[in-house]
């Protein structure tokens, strides 16, 4: 009859056998992939670049390749491509989707310290997303052997959600573009005035407003600089005392406040000329009917010692 040590030993060989199976059923070809790269791992990195490829191949991806640049008649392949793992720092492995061809993944594998760190590009769309796995905590010094190379029996299921949450988190990125696209109300295209077709020319002689209207407040000063029509619109921009309506002036002398008149013809008929004095007040000392003597005081030479040009 075995006896009690007998029994517990058994006990714990079944129970570590259906772990190992339980291993096995978590990544389908692992340990097939042990075998299979036996010679080309070299440290505890690559052992965490194969599972990733592996758990790729179960999740429905074929590698095309490595590096960031795709190359023509490229095979998908359930198979690394050689010199997968030569550089030390980093890995860069391309896969491809069975299922949809233009589902491309950029995988990134960079060492930091004692951790790598994953980074998972998916295209169309540049959803991203990125995981820290701490190598000396699942991956032994006897890393060649599928039966000693992870640290405990929750080993392949702990790596298998980390790789999981990769691929979750880019869908979930997916989803939400989706949504923000959805309630994105439809935009009006931007406006283009040289894609526009050519609009005729306005009628140039439209009906013209009352620019400068007089009020019975404030006369029409300045309403035909406002008129682009021809100046239709009333006054200009210079005051005219005959536009206030309250004095009586002559009719407008461009001989105003000067001393001798202009010559014939230097103030065309019609014309919009400022005089160089006021209506009706003449500063010729010889007429007696002027407000003003002749020099005006305006004209007198400053005070001595006054140097300022700005009076």
């Amino acid at each position: 009859m075995p006896s009690a040590g007998g029994r517990r030993g058994k006990r714990n060989r079944i129970l570590r056998m259906m772990d190992r199976q339980k291993e096995r059923s978590q990544l389908v070809g692992l340990e097939s992939a042990f075998k299979l790269y036996e010679n080309q791992l070299k440290r505890k990195e690559d052992v965490v670049v194969m599972f990733a490829h592996c758990f790729f191949i179960n999740n429905g991806y074929r590698c095309v390749g490595i590096g960031n640049e795709e190359r023509e008649s490229e095979v998908e392949s359930e198979i690394l491509p050689a010199n997968w793992n030569q550089t030390n720092a980093s890995y860069i492995i391309r896969y491809r989707s069975v299922s949809n061809s233009d589902t491309k993944l950029l995988v990134k594998v960079v060492q930091n310290d004692d951790n790598l760190i994953v980074c998972v590009l998916r295209t169309p769309g540049d959803f991203t997303a990125s995981e820290d796995i701490p190598v000396n905590r699942f991956i032994t010094d006897k890393f060649k052997d599928f039966h000693t190379a992870f640290a405990n029996s929750s080993t392949v299921t702990d790596m298998c959600d980390i790789f999981k949450r990769l691929l979750e988190g880019m869908k979930q990125e997916s989803r939400e573009a989706q949504k923000q696209t959805q309630n994105q109300p439809n935009q009006q295209p931007k406006f283009d005035p040289l894609r526009e077709p050519r609009q005729p020319y306005p009628n140039p002689q439209p009906a013209y407003p009352n620019f400068g209207a007089p009020s019975p407040l404030f006369p029409n000063i300045g309403g035909a600089d406002l008129d682009p029509f021809f100046g239709r619109g009333g006054g200009g921009m210079l005051l005219d005392p005959r536009s206030l309506g309250r004095v009586r002036f002559p009719a407008n002398d461009p001989n105003a406040g000067l001393n001798r008149p202009l010559p014939a013809g230097a103030v065309p008929p019609g014309a919009r000329f400022d005089p160089f004095g006021p209506p009706g007040m003449n500063p010729d000392p010889r007429n007696p009917n002027t407000r003003f003597a002749n020099p005006d005081p305006d004209h007198m030479r400053p005070p001595d010692g006054y140097d300022d040009m700005f009076m």
